[in-house]
């Protein structure tokens, strides 16, 4: 568990830079689109139907880049809050796990040192319902353990193929992984999650739930006036 808080720990770092490079973009388009609109503007008012056309138009690219920017955030912040849900879940699952199995490996020797006292009593012991109870535990919590690592390592796959080819230039990501993404997503179940999954992804695709990244203040300021 603890290979897989550092796997989501350093993957939450990736994707929060790729994330701050998408809002700066977008903040720069932004202005630019607003700058050509008041020129555009501007133009009319001089009868300048030239200068309209151009500047309408840029305001034009601008704007298309700024939704494609927006589509792809919307992918990374979908992956960048589960990774930190996640991470909060190892990390509690550490202390947990922890404790249960420390607690139920001391009631198994405080069972056989009483045994051990009584004569005979530990031979029944070894192959009774207290061993038994014990191995139980024992595979439960190794059980659940692999099946709450593995969700997280195949997610933490994932958000590594959706981000290992971003192109800020191209306004790309690798298609692989975002239809892995896609997929996830339409997936009802999540051991890990539970119905905290559906909730995680309509607050990533809610525009009035902006995350706080450290570097990318223009672009929350600019959401926040808009």
């Amino acid at each position: 568990m603890g290979k897989i808080l550092s796997q989501t720990e350093g993957q939450m770092g990736t994707v929060r830079g790729v994330m701050v490079q998408l809002r700066t973009a977008i903040a720069n388009a932004e202005r630019n689109r607003t700058t050509a609109l008041k020129l555009a503007d501007q133009a009319g008012k001089e009868n300048n139907p030239l200068q309209v056309r151009v500047k309408s138009k840029t305001a034009s690219i601008y704007g298309r880049s700024t939704m494609t920017y927006q589509e792809l955030l919307a992918k990374l912040e979908v992956m960048y809050r589960v990774l930190n849900k996640y991470h909060d879940i190892a990390k509690s699952n550490i202390e947990v796990m922890t404790v249960e199995l420390q607690e139920s490996t001391m009631r198994h020797s405080a069972a056989r040192a009483v045994g051990a006292a009584m004569k005979g009593f530990w031979s029944i012991m070894s192959t009774g319902q207290d061993k038994e109870m014990y191995d139980l535990a024992k595979e439960h919590i190794a059980e659940e353990w692999d099946n709450t690592v593995g969700e997280m390592e195949n997610f933490v796959a994932i958000s590594k193929d959706v981000v290992s080819s971003f192109d800020l230039d191209q306004g790309v990501l690798e298609e692989d992984g975002l239809k892995q993404l896609a997929e996830w997503e339409q997936k009802a179940d999540s051991l890990v999650l539970g119905a905290e999954k559906p909730a995680l992804i309509a607050a990533a695709n809610d525009p009035t739930d902006v995350l706080h990244l450290p570097g990318s203040e223009d672009y929350e300021q600019l959401f926040k006036k808009q």
